[in-house]
């Protein structure tokens, strides 16, 4: 099974009309997904092949210049939010590998909960209000981002989600979020 400690306690809801979709996954030779998906990850589209859009993850996006160049990169190529599991040493025999997914489309009444990260990508609580923006966060050990946690920004060209809620007066360290 995937490991998805920092997914065990997201939680949010899907609203009506909310269409799910899948993506289909990269496999080895053996027909055998070669990534694990948690539940809220933040999927990318890969269509290098034509005619075919494979799933991979922000925190594969290629390092690209500088923090806002690579999350621009992201938003590109994000496809979604994960709605399922995947896990890359189990496989139905004869079925091609996918995982379902919920489009960034606003005002679906999509809503999760994710962590919060500073500039520099370490958990932090904070405050926020009801619209504020938020991006995908920064990898703290690597020039990468990460695939299930934000980070508060102005930028309205590196927005992905905005906050549901105020947080009220004391710092939190999740966000309830919905697609800009």
């Amino acid at each position: 099974m995937p490991q998805c400690k920092d997914c065990q306690y997201q939680n949010g809801r899907l609203g009506s009309g909310i269409n799910v979709e899948h993506l289909t996954l990269p496999v080895d030779g053996d027909g055998v997904p070669t990534i694990e998906i948690c539940p809220g990850d933040f999927l990318t589209k890969d269509t290098a092949t034509t005619g075919v859009t494979k799933a991979g993850l922000v925190e594969d996006v290629t390092w690209n210049t500088d923090l806002d160049t690579t999350r621009g990169d992201a938003i590109a190529a994000f496809a979604g939010v994960a709605y399922g599991e995947v896990e890359t040493d189990a496989c139905i025999a004869g079925q091609e590998p996918t995982v379902p997914y919920v489009r960034p489309e606003p005002n679906l009444l999509f809503r999760r909960s994710y962590l919060l990260t500073d500039a520099t990508g370490a958990e932090t609580a904070a405050t926020y209000q009801q619209g504020d923006l938020f991006t995908f966060s920064k990898d703290p050990s690597a020039n990468a981002l990460l695939a299930h946690k934000l980070t508060p920004t102005a930028d309205v060209n590196l927005a992905v989600f905005k906050a549901v809620e105020d947080s009220g007066p004391d710092a939190k360290s999740r966000v309830m979020v919905e697609f800009v």
